[in-house]
């Protein structure tokens, strides 16, 4: 009788459960959530730190090999070097920008032994012309395919990866204000190119004030002390015209090389080189790329014309107009006050993906990260060799 009335007793015990109920597994769930919000910023923090200090590295190294060119040089490289042919003739025939000019500098020699001066460095499109002769640039254009690792910086989207082809005809030029008759006078088909990443650009100057719009205007105001007379104005790479080839058997028709005793202003208050990356995609204010499809310009065109390519003279032969950003096709191409991360577009900003600002390399071989909101007064004259502004950076 005992031994019944005890596995009753025990048949009407409650057994504990033996794992999670549904309601704990969603609080250990919703806890692990939240752990990875509060710990993804922090971990997205890091790896953009790490990708930003190795593009300070990358500016270093350009930094030094400028450095050693103009030791070597008794000047600085042009931003862009343009020879003109038969003396003064409109267009263009030996196009050499910055970024190959430092190639012996920086253990490239290889590379650089391959460039001939004697050819465009990839279509010659500087003002609009295409060259005689489709072949004359296709040992320079293939060369340009070459990825330098320094020219990239990791935080551009695709990085080293990106698949760059230029690809322009004559009549594309009408739309950004040219004519087919221009781009046609001497080639009216189709070049197509390849081109490794370049996400650096050196800047001929600052569009100078009383030209309308462009940002010189917005960094020395009417009345301001150290207002240029007029024009752009030069900085430490400006591009170079000469009318024979070789260059130096001819005139210059546009400013020259510096030194670093031309560049008065002083080698800390000057730059060199800025971040313009992501080309050829044209990006906007926020880190948005623009389909440019609709004006008829898809990005194997517009790479032709907007850089992003080492070999292409379109990184060195701008200067800073600035931008009036207003998120719209129609206004991608207007000059402004905007002069960082406005556009990556060529003639018009400094542009990175680092939050806040830009790296900027100065003529004393430095590396400063640029703020969004740095007065335009100071990028002006970081933009300047020899105005004679007084200011310090923060």
């Amino acid at each position: 009788m005992r031994s019944r009335r005890f596995i009753m007793v025990n048949r009407c015990r409650k057994r504990s459960p033996g794992g999670f109920t549904l309601v704990e597994l969603l609080v250990v769930i919703a806890i692990i959530g939240i752990l990875i919000a509060l710990l993804l910023p922090a971990v997205q923090a890091a790896r953009e730190a790490a990708r930003r200090s190795q593009c300070t590295n990358n500016m270093k190294q350009m930094g030094l090999a400028l450095h050693n060119y103009a030791d070597a040089n008794k000047a600085f490289p042009n931003g862009c070097l343009m020879v003109l042919n038969n003396a003064g003739a409109s267009y263009p025939t030996h196009i050499r920008p910055w970024s190959v000019a430092i190639l012996p500098y920086m253990e490239q020699a290889g590379v650089a032994n391959q460039y001939n001066l004697g050819l465009p460095a990839d279509t010659s499109i500087t003002f609009w012309r295409w060259p005689a002769s489709v072949t004359a640039v296709a040992a320079n254009a293939a060369l340009g395919a070459t990825v330098i690792s320094t020219y990239i910086c990791p935080s551009a989207p695709g990085g080293a990866g990106r698949t760059i082809t230029a690809s322009i005809t004559a009549a594309d030029m009408a739309v950004l204000g040219g004519t087919a008759g221009q781009m046609g006078q001497l080639y009216s088909g189709t070049l197509s190119f390849p081109m490794a990443p370049m996400d650096y650009s050196s800047f001929h100057g600052v569009g100078g004030p009383n030209n309308t719009g462009r940002f010189g205007d917005v960094a020395w105001p009417p009345g301001s002390p150290n207002r240029p007379s007029s024009g752009d104005q030069y900085g430490a790479l400006p591009v170079a015209i000469y009318n024979n080839f070789p260059p130096l058997a001819g005139v210059g028709q546009m400013a020259l090389t510096a030194s670093l005793a031309e560049i008065t202003d002083g080698t800390s208050n000057t730059m060199l080189l800025a971040e313009r990356v992501g080309g050829p995609t044209l990006y906007t204010k926020g880190g948005a790329a623009l389909d440019l499809t609709p004006v008829g310009l898809p990005p194997a065109k517009f790479a032709a014309l907007n850089g992003g390519g080492w070999i292409n003279p379109f990184n060195g032969i701008g200067t800073l107009y600035g931008s009036a950003w207003t998120v719209t096709i129609a206004n991608f191409s207007a000059n402004g006050p905007c002069a960082i991360n406005c556009t990556n577009m060529t003639y018009k900003n400094m542009y990175s993906f680092h939050p806040g600002g830009v790296n900027m390399l100065l003529a004393d071989a430095s590396v400063r990260f640029i703020s969004e909101t740095t007065e335009p007064f100071v990028i002006g004259s970081l933009f300047t060799r020899n105005n004679g502004e007084s200011f310090s950076l923060p």
